[in-house]
């Protein structure tokens, strides 16, 4: 089928409109992007931060084989104030960053000694902690070791681990993995000895927390890709606000709406461009014959209106020839 270049014109508009609004919506649908007309600003980009566990100097990663840090010198002033009721300094003293979890057997009786101190703490003995972000725990885990912190975030899993001997009266702890609210991609691994009433214990979660307790030490853990660490927390209990159950969301989205009202409107537009188009290739053939053509080729859309000669207009009725006129 022939189609004259004007046509062709009207197309490429068209589409040209339709990716410009597809852009459009996608921006529409970014946080933040218009934080500066609403006065809500987004959030500054996150940084990111190489959780990989590092290996020691000269020495390759290999992803069967762990390599535990040598035993970091203790200063001679090192634990003379506890950092937290309760806390004994020289215990703290033995904490060791980016290790297994019970790597070193005097280490396990650090974790439950921290667990007792929390359980015998008052209530407000963690009300003044302050907000405590993933990035300050991995870079400075010397700072917080042993004092209050408190986090926010995401819950992805819960899962209840025992302790052998059930000693100081602790049976066990559950092992909760935040993604924690400041960056989204990386985890902290909080040990709460009771949850709320109602709180789901499985591996794939999406409850948000909020948690007060204190920072122990940076655990090495096997992820999916490599042997990585995280900061890990130690908490009496979490927080937790269960989200109001509702309506189930709208499975097509703004993004979604916009693209077939989009997508709708284009194919209503063509349509109706075609239907003129046809309507214009098909002439009376009356007005055919004054289209212009191009040699043997297809018209080319020129009509030539004939010149028309408007008959002479005279006052009363016609005369007869030879008969003067009134």
């Amino acid at each position: 089928m022939f189609v004259d270049r004007r046509f062709k014109r009207s197309l490429a508009g068209l589409v040209l409109i339709a990716a410009v609004m597809i852009v459009v919506a996608g921006a529409i649908e970014r946080p933040g992007l218009f934080g500066w007309l609403t006065g809500k600003q987004a959030q500054g980009p996150q940084e990111k931060v190489d959780t990989r566990l590092q290996p020691a100097a000269g020495a390759a990663l290999d992803p069967d084989v762990f390599i535990a840090r040598a035993d970091a010198p203790v200063a001679p002033d090192a634990g003379k104030a506890a950092p937290f009721p309760g806390v004994d300094p020289n215990l703290v003293s033995k904490i060791q960053d980016d290790t297994l979890w019970l790597w070193k057997r005097d280490e396990g009786d650090v974790h439950l000694h921290l667990l007792a101190a929390l359980r015998a703490a008052d209530d407000d003995a963690l009300a003044g902690a302050d907000r405590t972000s993933h990035l300050q725990l991995f870079n400075q885990p010397d700072v917080y070791r042993a004092r209050p912190v408190r986090i926010k975030g995401i819950v992805r899993r819960t899962e209840w681990r025992e302790l052998p001997g059930g000693k100081q009266g602790i049976v066990g702890y559950y092992h909760v993995v935040v993604q924690p609210e400041d960056n989204h991609d990386e985890l902290i691994f909080v040990h709460v000895l009771r949850t709320p009433s109602g709180f789901p214990t499985r591996f794939e979660m999406n409850e948000p927390v909020e948690v007060s307790g204190l920072f122990y030490r940076r655990l090495a853990y096997r992820a999916q890709d490599a042997l990585r660490v995280a900061p890990l927390v130690l908490a009496r209990t979490v927080q937790w606000q269960p989200l109001a159950a509702g309506p189930e969301p709208a499975a097509v989205g703004p993004f979604q709406i916009m693209l077939i009202l989009l997508g709708t409107a284009l194919l209503a537009l063509f349509a109706v461009r075609m239907a003129l188009h046809r309507r214009r290739r098909e002439l009376p053939e009356y007005v055919a014959r004054y289209v212009q053509k191009d040699g043997d080729g297809p018209a080319d859309g020129k009509i030539i209106v004939p010149e028309i000669v408007a008959p002479e207009t005279v006052e009363g009725p016609p005369r007869e020839p030879g008969r003067p006129a009134a």
